[in-house]
C-alpha cells in the first residue's frame, strides 16, 4: 500500500485515488518495432506516441508464446504457459481446444474479490469466457461483426465507450483485446494504402496470399514484403485512431486522473525473416511486444530491463491495492510507476516444441528451432549469427536455466486440476479458419 500511496499522490488525496480503474489494452499481433516508442521511423501511431510520453515504457517486454491462446493466458493468470497449461488446440475430426484450470488465480478475480467491477470487451473467439478466460470477470462480452480486419477496431471501441459511460464512481478491471493488425492485413479504405505508393506488387493483404509463401507455394519479392508491411502499418494507424478515441472518451467522462492503462501484444509477426510467415517462431519479430503503462501521478520513462508479458498481473495489482495470486510467476514491476528499481531476470518464451531464454545481459538461446541457437541481442539484434560453438559454456548455462523454469512449472501445474479441453463448436471452427489457424 506505500507504493500504491507514492504513485497516485500526485493524482488526487481522496480515497477514490487508493483504488483506481485498471485497462488493459491487448493489440493481437502487434510488433512492438512497428511503434514510435519502439523506435519505429514512420509515424504509424500518433496517439500512442503521445500517450506513451507519460507513460512507462518497458523497451524490452517479452510474451510468453508466440500464439494467442497461451500468451494471454499467461497475462491473466500471471503464469508460465506450462504452469497453466493452456497451450494449444487439437485439430481432427473435431477441433477440441485446452482450456484454463478453475483453479487458478486470474487477475480478473483477485480484482473482483476486492470489490472491482471486472469486464472483458473482445475481438476474437479464440479466448473464449467458457475456455477458462471468462474467471473472474463479471461481464465477458464478444463484439460481432469483423474480428481482424474491416472496422474491427471501431466496434471494439463503440462497445468501450459504452461500459465506461456506465460506471460511475464504481472502480472498474477492464480487459480489451482488439484483432487490428493480426491478418489479413486489409484496414479501411483511408488507411488500406497509407503507406505505400504502387511497388509493383499486387498483393491484398489476404491471408491466403501469405499462407503461400509460408508453404513455399509462391515466392514473396522484395516489393512484395514491402507492401505486406506497408498494409500492416496502415492497420495499425487504424487502430491507433481507436485506441486515440478510448483515451478521449477517459478524458471526457472524468477517469483520465483515475485510470492505470496498460497497452500490449500477444505477439508480433513475421513478413519473411528468418524464413518465417505469420507467428508461429521464438525470433525477436515475434515475442518482442510493445509493453507501457500509465498511471495517475506516475511521470513518463523508459526502462530497458528485460520484463515480460506475465508481469502484467502483480504489476497492476500492486498499483491497485490489490491481493496478488497465490501462485503467480510473474514480477511486480510497480516500482518502476514510482522511479523505483525494476527486477532484472531471465524471460523465457515458448511455442509448440520450442523454448527460448534470454538472459538479463541479453544473450538468447532458442531451442527446437531445427538445431540449438544462440544469439548475443546486445550485438546481433537481428538474431543473425549463432554463438553457441563459441559460446558452448554459456549455452550450457543458459539451457539449465530453461529446463529449470520449464520443469518448475510442470510441477506448479500439479497444484491445479487438470487442463480440460473442449470441443468447438462450427461457428469457433470458422473464426480459427478465418484467421489461417486450422485448414
Amino acid at each position: 500500500m506505500q507504493l500504491m500511496a507514492l504513485t497516485f499522490a500526485l493524482a488526487s488525496t481522496d480515497a477514490r485515488a487508493e483504488q483506481p480503474n485498471v485497462i488493459v489494452v491487448l493489440v493481437d499481433t502487434l510488433r512492438a518495432d512497428h511503434l514510435e516508442p519502439y523506435g519505429y521511423g514512420k509515424s504509424v501511431s500518433p496517439r500512442v506516441a503521445s500517450w506513451a510520453e507519460d507513460a512507462v515504457v518497458f523497451e524490452n517486454a517479452i510474451s510468453q508464446n508466440a500464439w494467442t491462446v497461451p500468451s494471454v493466458a499467461s497475462l491473466l493468470s500471471g503464469m508460465y504457459p506450462r504452469a497453466h497449461q493452456c497451450l494449444d488446440f487439437q485439430e481432427g475430426a473435431t477441433v477440441e481446444m485446452d482450456t484454463l484450470s478453475p483453479d487458478q488465480d486470474m487477475v480478473a478475480e483477485q480484482f473482483q474479490a476486492a470489490g472491482y467491477t471486472t469486464a472483458a470487451i473482445v475481438k476474437t473467439k479464440v479466448i473464449a469466457a467458457e475456455r477458462g478466460f471468462g474467471q473472474g470477470f463479471d461481464s465477458y462480452t464478444f463484439v460481432p461483426g469483423s474480428q481482424a480486419w474491416g472496422p474491427a477496431g471501431k466496434e471494439l471501441t463503440d462497445a468501450s465507450i459504452a461500459f465506461l459511460e456506465k460506471q460511475g464512481d464504481q472502480p472498474f478491471f477492464l480487459y480489451l483485446h482488439y484483432m487490428d493488425p493480426h491478418s489479413p492485413y486489409q484496414a479501411p479504405d483511408e488507411y488500406y494504402e497509407k503507406y505505400v505508393s504502387s511497388n509493383g506488387s499486387t498483393l491484398t493483404g489476404a491471408h491466403e496470399e501469405v499462407k503461400a509463401f509460408k508453404t513455399g507455394g509462391a515466392a514473396a519479392t522484395e516489393a512484395d514484403i514491402e507492401r505486406l508491411y506497408a498494409l500492416y502499418d496502415g492497420e495499425i494507424a487504424y487502430w491507433d485512431q481507436h485506441f486515440g478515441r478510448l483515451l478521449d472518451a477517459l478524458d471526457a467522462l472524468g477517469m483520465a486522473d483515475t485510470t492505470v492503462v496498460v497497452l500490449t501484444a500477444d505477439h508480433g509477426e513475421q513478413f519473411g525473416e528468418h524464413g518465417g510467415w505469420f507467428h508461429e517462431h521464438l525470433y525477436q519479430e515475434n515475442i518482442h511486444v510493445p509493453l507501457a503503462i500509465s498511471a495517475p501521478g506516475a511521470a513518463g520513462a523508459r526502462v530497458a530491463t528485460r520484463v515480460q508479458q506475465m508481469d502484467v498481473a502483480p504489476t497492476v495489482a500492486s498499483l491497485a491495492g490489490v491481493k496478488h495470486g497465490t501462485h503467480w510467476q510473474g514480477r511486480d514491476l510497480s516500482p518502476a510507476m514510482s522511479g523505483g528499481e525494476t527486477p532484472a531476470g531471465d524471460t523465457y518464451a515458448e511455442y509448440a516444441h520450442k523454448k527460448t531464454l534470454i538472459s538479463a545481459d541479453g544473450f538468447k538461446i532458442i531451442l527446437g528451432e531445427g538445431g540449438d541457437l544462440m544469439f548475443d541481442l546486445n550485438k546481433d539484434p537481428g538474431e543473425t549469427t549463432n554463438i553457441v560453438a563459441t559460446e558452448a559454456a554459456k549455452f550450457a548455462e543458459l539451457q539449465a536455466r530453461l529446463i529449470d523454469i520449464f520443469k518448475s512449472s510442470q510441477a506448479m501445474a500439479d497444484k491445479f486440476s487438470a487442463a480440460q479441453t473442449q470441443q468447438l463448436g462450427d461457428d469457433d471452427v470458422e473464426a480459427l479458419r478465418a484467421l489461417g489457424y486450422i485448414e
